[in-house]
């Protein structure tokens, strides 16, 4: 009996983290946003369409599926996705892209912030910092367009700072805080 308890829980909380996680993923913090929601607009751009026709398409297609139902190269998102790295990168350093397009000839990323003197710590700050202002102007059109509530924003940015605080980075099990992660 006792058994069939315990199953019966793990069983019920499994089921509580799928539903959660396709809740949060329907509202992902980091899906195609700015770094995201710069990249959605980005994004939007390449596939000719704007954010919002992206958005609708999204419910019932994938991004990959809309990529090559539109003829977009590999080479074209794979260009895209640099100038959106570069874009943060230079937001980080306090230049603009094509300052730091010029600092990087013949460098890594690393290198450059090691000849600035930007310590690990110093970059993590500055990327935490940039990834927290960018969900919080996320989440708050999502409770501007009445997709979640102001009380649900409070606690994503909540779990945010929660899990900054446990030395998580912003990240937490699963698919983390990449392209597709959620919270």
């Amino acid at each position: 009996m006792k058994k069939q308890y315990i199953v019966g829980v793990i069983a019920g909380v499994a089921v509580l983290a799928v539903a959660t996680t396709a809740i949060a993923s329907a509202h992902s913090l980091f899906g195609f946003g700015k770094s995201n929601v710069g990249a959605s607009e980005d994004t939007a751009a390449l596939l000719n369409m704007t954010p919002d026709e992206l958005a609708t398409e999204l419910e019932s297609k994938t991004l990959p599926e809309l990529l090559d139902e539109k003829g977009v190269t590999h080479q074209q998102l794979y260009e895209l996705r640099q100038t959106e790295r570069l874009a943060w990168q230079a937001e980080i350093l306090g230049i603009t892209v094509d300052e730091l397009r010029q600092q990087l000839e013949g460098k890594t990323f690393a290198q450059l912030l090691d000849e600035k003197g930007i310590s690990h710590t110093q970059f993590q700050t500055l990327r935490r910092e940039r990834m927290q202002a960018e969900a919080k102007e996320h989440l708050q059109q999502l409770v501007d367009d009445g997709t979640i509530t102001q009380e649900q924003m409070q606690m994503r940015l909540d779990r945010m700072q929660e899990r900054d605080g446990n030395g998580m980075g912003g990240r937490g099990l699963g698919a983390g805080m990449g392209m597709h992660g959620s919270l």
